[in-house]
């Protein structure tokens, strides 16, 4: 007998049998394009960066002509085999503050020039908000 009032059928149980894996998600194609965001999603107030790379679209959302307006931190390590891809990101956006530090693929501490410009870019961003709230 196959299912019944219990449920307890054979093709219920398929997925729960030893060493059977459940079924994969299906699989995003490797050049699917970057979709944007609605017209009514806000562009992004500024954006943050960690060993960040371009995404594979032509153009950034919220950019004008391919480029993020947005003010933008990039943090980029030396030894990170991305550095390069980091560095043409930062290049796609308007004035952006970019801090690189010695190490490779990671989120560093920063001292010094690093940390200060860090701390700038987010006290320029608060003041932002703050006279933002003004008008």
């Amino acid at each position: 007998m196959r299912g019944g009032a219990g449920g307890g059928g054979a093709g219920s149980a398929a997925g729960s049998l030893p060493g059977r894996r459940p079924p994969r998600p299906p699989r995003v194609p490797a050049r699917s394009p970057l979709v944007a965001p609605p017209p009514s999603v806000a562009a992004p107030r500024f954006g943050v960066f960690f060993c960040g790379i371009l995404p594979r679209a032509a153009s950034i959302p919220g950019g004008g002509g391919g480029a993020l307006a947005a003010p933008t931190l990039h943090v980029i390590g030396r030894r990170d085999p991305a550095a390069p891809l980091s560095r043409a990101l930062a290049a796609a956006c308007v004035d952006p503050v970019v801090v690189e530090h010695e190490r490779g693929h990671v989120i560093p501490r920063l001292a010094g020039e690093g940390a200060a410009a860090v701390r700038a870019f987010f006290d320029s961003r608060a003041a932002d908000a703050v006279a933002a709230a003004r008008l």
